[in-house]
């Protein structure tokens, strides 16, 4: 499972996706940079204690019905409910939020 929030972490997460030879469900906030992908989109609040909180009590659901491997993250409010949640069944996950932009150098 791939979960990130959308803009540069969701591109980041694209070059990692690339890369990995596992069943890809994408885990993100709707919009127009992820569109074009399969899996889950959440809308995006502006108050970022109600993001968490909404994302808390959706994430096990999904992550229940994905039943992923492990979980893995380029960053982002997104991925602190799946993180947390992970932990606490046991499941593998792995973050990395390099603070790169994507495409300059």
């Amino acid at each position: 499972m791939l979960v990130c929030a959308n803009g540069g972490h969701l591109a980041e997460m694209r070059l990692v996706a690339e890369n990995i030879s596992c069943p890809k469900v994408w885990v993100t906030y709707k919009g127009e940079d992820s569109s074009d992908l399969d899996g889950f989109k959440f809308i995006d609040h502006h108050n970022r204690l109600i993001k968490i909180i909404k994302i808390l009590v959706k994430a096990p659901f999904v992550i229940f019905k994905i039943n992923p491997s492990c979980i893995l993250s380029t960053g982002g409010i997104i991925a602190i409910p799946f993180a947390i949640i992970s932990k606490v069944i046991g499941l593998k996950g792995r973050s990395q939020d390099s603070r790169a932009t994507v495409g300059k150098v």
